[in-house]
């Protein structure tokens, strides 16, 4: 059974169990942990899981006026500029890349990741990177903020046959074990 989350779980137990952003958002309000509009489900449990280790938030890093400043010039984009650190994809740069790149140009989350991590490359190298991420097929990894997701994929390559709901009661099960580790029992349907 899921334990309550409270000042009292240790770090270890906490990464064990599984959280609704709801369960994650009622206890950073109890505990006056700041949240903004933009954070995500992994955002929340970083904070969470700091505060629950050093019993504070670390001060946060947020984007600098500079990189603010930096996207709402606006600027003639090219291939042999570098993307910049806080590179945004405006309307502007979606309408650069759809003209010179692909008409049907979407940011996927590696994409992005990609994008943030390489702010010293020039927008060829952003260009060719994002080619060879759509080339790429075959399964693809869903990030562990997407848990449900996730589970829902195997589910139903395991049981096309069965319903959303007969999946929801297997997630329902699956969620409240500790490891949130699901074996094939679970998605062969086996209550």
């Amino acid at each position: 059974m899921k334990r309550k989350l409270d000042l009292s779980m240790a770090v270890k137990d906490f990464k064990k169990y599984y959280f609704t952003v709801a369960e994650l958002k009622i206890f950073c309000k109890e505990q006056k942990i700041p949240l903004s509009s933009c954070d995500r489900k992994f955002d929340i449990l970083n904070k969470i899981e700091t505060f629950l280790e050093i019993g504070r938030l670390t001060p946060s890093t947020k984007t600098s006026k500079q990189a603010a400043l930096f996207n709402k010039k606006p600027r003639v984009l090219n291939d042999e500029q570098k993307i910049g650190e806080g590179f945004k994809f405006t309307r502007e740069a979606r309408v650069f890349f759809e003209e010179t790149l692909d008409k049907k140009f979407k940011c996927s989350v590696p994409f992005l990741a990609w994008v943030k991590v390489n702010s010293d490359k020039k927008i060829k190298d952003l260009k060719e990177k994002y080619l060879s991420l759509k080339l790429l097929k075959g399964k693809k990894t869903i990030n562990k903020q997407f848990e449900y997701n996730k589970f829902t994929r195997d589910f139903f390559l395991a049981n096309p046959s069965l319903s959303r709901e007969d999946c929801l009661n297997c997630w329902r099960k699956v969620r409240e074990l500790k490891d949130r580790k699901y074996s094939d029992q679970y998605l062969n349907f086996i209550f």
